[in-house]
C-alpha cells in the first residue's frame, strides 16, 4: 500500500509533467515563440517562512509559474510565493515559467536554511506541604544558555528561578504557570494548586460574590468585607484574557465578558490586602 509521503511525491511528479504537457501544447499551437528567462529573488526576514518573488523576463506575457522547493513543501503555481521550511539545510528551489506563445524556461538557486530550531516544551512537578510548595522544572529545552524561566504562582507572586519554592498566604485554588523562553519560541504550562490550611484567610468563600453564572455580557463582582482591587479572567490553561483595576473598591465592579467565547473560565479577584480569590465562571451568550 503506498504511503502518504509516496502519494504526495507522485502528485508532485504528475504536476511537473502537466506543466511540460501544457508548455508543449502551447508551443505546438503557436506560430512564433518569443524569448523568455526565468528568475526569482527571495527574502529571509521571516525565516523559516521564505518569500519568493518572480523577476522573470519575457518578450510576451507570462501565463504560468511553478515553484518547486526540492521536496520541502508543496508546489506553488503563482507569480509570488512563500514556503515554510521545517528543517535546516541547503534546498534547491526552482521556478519554471511559460509565456502565452509557448516559451518555457527554468531557473534554480540554492537556499540555505539555518534558522529552524527545536522548540522548548514547558513542564514541571511540585510537592506540597500545607500552603508551602516546592516546584521542580521538568521542561525539555535545547538552548540552555539562552533559556529563561518565569513562574506565576497565581496569587500575584512571580519568580525567575528554575526550581523555586513558594508559600501561599491564603486558601483557595491557584493556577500556577511556568513559561519557558529561548531564542526559538515560548512554551507555557499551568497546573492547579489547591490550598486549604487552617488559620489562613478564607477569602475564597466568605468575602466575594460573583454573579450571574452563567454570564452573558457582564459579571458583577462584589466584596462583603474586603475591597477588591484587581479582577482577572483567565483560561483553564492559565492564559489571562481580561485584567481590570477596580477604581471604586467600595462599589461592585461590572466586568464585561461579551468578547469571550462560550465556555468555562476562572475569575481571580485580588483585594486591597493582597488576598486572592479564584472562582470558576461560565460564559454563555
Amino acid at each position: 500500500m503506498p504511503t502518504t509521503k509516496n502519494i504526495t511525491k507522485q502528485k508532485k511528479v504528475a504536476l511537473r509533467y502537466l506543466f511540460l504537457f501544457v508548455a508543449l501544447f502551447i508551443s505546438n499551437t503557436s506560430n512564433a515563440q518569443s524569448n523568455c528567462e526565468a528568475g526569482f529573488v527571495y527574502g529571509m526576514d521571516h525565516c523559516p517562512n521564505i518569500y519568493f518573488y518572480d523577476n522573470s523576463t519575457a518578450d510576451s506575457t507570462i501565463v504560468c509559474w511553478m515553484f518547486d522547493y526540492n521536496g520541502e513543501g508543496n508546489i506553488d503555481w503563482c507569480e509570488n510565493a512563500h514556503n515554510k521550511f521545517d528543517s535546516n539545510g541547503v534546498f534547491l528551489v526552482c521556478i519554471s515559467i511559460m509565456t502565452i506563445d509557448g516559451c518555457m524556461d527554468s531557473f534554480c538557486d540554492s537556499i540555505e536554511i539555518t534558522c529552524v530550531c527545536d522548540k522548548p516544551e514547558a513542564g514541571f512537578t511540585y510537592s506540597q506541604t500545607g500552603n508551602a510548595c516546592n516546584f521542580t522544572d521538568t521542561s525539555l529545552v535545547y538552548d540552555i544558555p539562552n533559556t529563561t524561566w518565569f513562574w506565576d504562582f497565581g496569587d500575584g507572586i512571580t519568580s525567575t528561578s528554575e526550581d523555586p519554592s513558594h508559600t501561599y498566604t491564603s486558601n483557595g485554588t491557584f493556577m500556577a504557570c511556568l513559561t519557558v523562553t529561548d531564542t526559538c519560541k515560548v512554551s507555557t504550562i499551568c497546573q492547579q494548586i489547591v490550598v486549604n490550611t487552617a488559620g489562613l484567610t478564607e477569602f475564597e468563600n466568605t468575602n466575594v460574590n460573583v454573579y450571574p453564572i452563567p454570564a452573558t455580557d457582564w459579571i458583577k463582582v462584589a466584596t462583603e468585607q474586603s475591597n477588591a482591587a484587581l479582577v482577572e479572567v483567565y483560561t483553564l490553561s492559565g492564559k489571562i484574557l481580561i485584567r481590570e483595576r477596580v477604581l471604586h473598591a467600595e462599589k461592585p465592579h461590572y466586568l464585561g465578558v461579551s468578547g469571550l467565547k462560550n465556555g468555562q473560565y476562572y475569575l481571580r479577584v485580588t483585594d486591597d490586602e493582597n488576598n486572592i480569590s479564584h472562582h470558576p465562571i461560565i460564559v454563555r451568550h
